[in-house]
């Protein structure tokens, strides 16, 4: 008798169980080609480990956060999670524990050229991995209480897959919702046809179509940004803007040729606007840190109008001696004033040729009727520096209206600020109605014009201006502007010096990129709580002021309801969670295919 080897019969079996539990490739191997925008969390189980180590977390799972946390929690979960499952059978918490891989969202082009027939398609991806089997059971629930309710239901067969479509009735949108699995992957897609559905499946099934990862603008920002990236979020912002050309185009050639002023379309095109490519955000972390990157993808030569401010910042943006390290927040960026200018003379001429000049030397001749020497131009552009410089302290008090009037203070650098302060002066002084109140402080001049009707913590509110060394000073905090002219804090340490600083800055690219900020988190967060804490309610009172209390809302959710989730006495004194909470700084940096602005927040020491 012939004996009959179990050796290809195993390796079938096993290449076949390999093929129903493959990796599923990432979102830009499925999703087509024309994409227009795209939002990826890369590994929901390995995301689930990072946000389990990160600082927040550990913040709201500290025992003193309990008894606030436990009560926001039980009543979320009865208000909206339970009733949310009583209503339509959805267990959102059964659904989350599925996602293990990808979720992606996209908004597919799908023929789409600006009208509402055919619309973009909007697709969604999950992946189960080893829970592919209660995925498929929460499918066939869903359709069967679809069915119940007698739903519009109907089957589809894509490439051997079977996809839920639920049409449209008459009347309604024209569109479809269409809902499967394939292997471990959810697939659901918004769409009145099937293209997208069959784009991914056929990626799936290892087709050569085209896919994103063949987008030339996608691949440079991937592999400039998203390489380990937990979340990546993408839009492709030519085909867009391509769209919105040719509808403004259309609009203006069935409009009034008689139509006067500036139109639509040509200020666009001054604008620059047509040079942006793509907007791009990655967002990572390590035991280190966790950092986010903004980007707009402008080529370099394709950058005009308002596109070419950022490449004009450069130089040296580091804390100057004179910022203590008890600042709640600091920025400087490195601009020169008369580069600047330059360009926005050069919008504002493709815009309205000579607009800008004739309303110049209309206020040069008005002005020179008291003081015939005066020039806009010569004593005010031509005296603009290369450096700006804010910051801001923490709130005088930790009450709602303390956080609304934190200290702050600009510094506008110039060549002759003497010079540069009384052109504004001038200006102020040609409205008739404005009156600035002057006074002397440590032998310089302070400068306030009151604002008429308002009132802060401190009294009447005004805004206050100096000239100091090569900056005007302009703040509307008194105090403020006074502790500058006095020099270095006492007893304070210049923020250059602060420790961490240095080390965070290196992760943002430095402090030499022309553009820096940083902000004292455990400044912002400790006012920010301690508020909450006195005045939680208040506050929570005025953001749901405008929410109808209708019985009749989603969930039954009456403001009143939802104001009884929060009880800001449960919080904790900030010095018991303080720990978790150190410095964010942030920096931009100009780059041939176009401007980044890096976030990074490194794990406060000792966690």
């Amino acid at each position: 008798m012939k004996r009959t080897s179990l050796l290809p019969i195993l390796g079938a079996a096993l290449t076949a169980g390999f093929a129903l539990n493959a990796a599923v490739p990432p979102a830009e191997q499925l999703l087509p080609r024309d994409t227009l925008a795209v939002w990826t969390l890369r590994d929901v189980a390995a995301t689930r480990v990072l946000a389990e180590k990160s600082p927040a977390n550990r913040w709201w799972h500290d025992p003193a956060m309990t008894p606030f946390r436990e009560r926001l929690v039980k009543k979320f979960r009865e208000d909206v999670l339970d009733q949310l499952k009583a209503e339509t059978g959805l267990d959102v918490e059964e659904y989350a524990a599925l996602l293990q891989g990808q979720v992606t969202l996209a908004v597919t082009r799908n023929g789409w050229t600006g009208g509402a027939d055919p619309l973009p398609g909007v697709l969604l991806l999950a992946d189960a991995r080893d829970h592919a089997p209660e995925l498929a059971a929460k499918l066939a629930d869903a359709r069967q209480r679809l069915q119940e309710a007698q739903a519009p239901l109907g089957t589809e067969t894509v490439q051997g897959v079977e996809f839920s479509v639920i049409r449209p009735r008459p009347g309604e949108a024209p569109f479809s919702l269409w809902f499967g699995q394939s292997g471990s992957l959810l697939i659901v897609s918004l769409n009145a046809k099937p293209a997208d559905v069959e784009q991914v499946v056929a990626r799936l099934n290892g087709s050569s179509r085209p896919c994103l990862a063949d987008e030339q603008a996608w691949q440079r920002d991937s592999q400039a940004l998203f390489r380990d990236a937990y979340l990546a979020a993408w839009i492709h912002a030519t085909p867009l803007l391509e769209v919105l050309k040719t509808k403004l185009a259309e609009k203006a050639a069935g409009s009034d040729a008689q139509s006067f002023g500036p139109q639509p379309g040509p200020i666009l095109e001054a604008l620059g606007i047509h040079g942006l490519q793509t907007l791009a955000l990655a967002a990572r972390a390590s035991d280190r840190g966790e950092g986010v990157d903004l980007f707009l993808g402008v080529p370099a030569d394709k950058r005009k109008g308002l596109f070419k401010i950022p490449a004009l910042v450069r130089g040296d943006a580091s804390p100057p001696p004179f910022v203590s390290d008890r600042v709640a927040a600091f920025s400087r960026a490195r601009i020169n004033g008369a580069e600047l200018w330059q360009t926005i003379e050069s919008i504002a001429n493709e815009i309205a040729p000579g607009m800008l000049a004739f309303g110049i030397a209309q206020l040069d001749a008005s002005i020179q009727q008291k003081q015939p020497d005066f020039s806009f131009r010569r004593d005010f552009i031509d005296n603009l520096g290369d450096d700006l410089i804010s910051w801001q302290n923490p709130p005088r008090e930790n009450t709602l209206e303390g956080l609304g009037a934190q200290p702050s203070i600009t510094l506008i650098g110039s060549r002759n600020a003497g010079r540069m302060l009384d052109t504004l002066r001038t200006l102020i002084s040609t409205t008739g109605s404005l009156q600035l109140e002057e006074r002397e402080f440590l032998g310089r001049k302070i400068y306030s014009l009151p604002i008429p009707f308002a009132e802060g913590p401190q009294g009447p509110m005004a805004v206050h201006l100096c000239a100091n060394d090569n900056y005007v000073a302009v703040s509307m905090d008194a105090g403020i502007l006074e502790n500058y002219l006095r020099g270095a804090d006492s007893g304070a340490r210049p923020l250059a010096s602060r420790p961490g600083l240095a080390a965070a800055a290196e992760a943002v690219g430095g402090m030499r990129t022309g553009f820096f900020n940083y902000q004292n988190d455990k400044l912002v967060m400790g006012s920010l709580l301690e508020t909450l804490r006195a005045e939680g309610d208040q506050l929570l009172g005025m953001i749901l002021s405008d929410v109808p209390a209708s019985e009749d809302a989603p969930l039954g959710l009456t403001p009143q309801k939802i104001r009884d989730w929060f009880d800001f006495s449960l919080l904790p004194p900030f010095e018991q969670v303080s720990k978790y909470f150190d410095l964010t700084v942030y920096a931009g940096q100009v780059r041939p295919e176009g401007y980044l602005l890096r976030f990074f927040t490194p794990t406060p020491p000792g966690l």
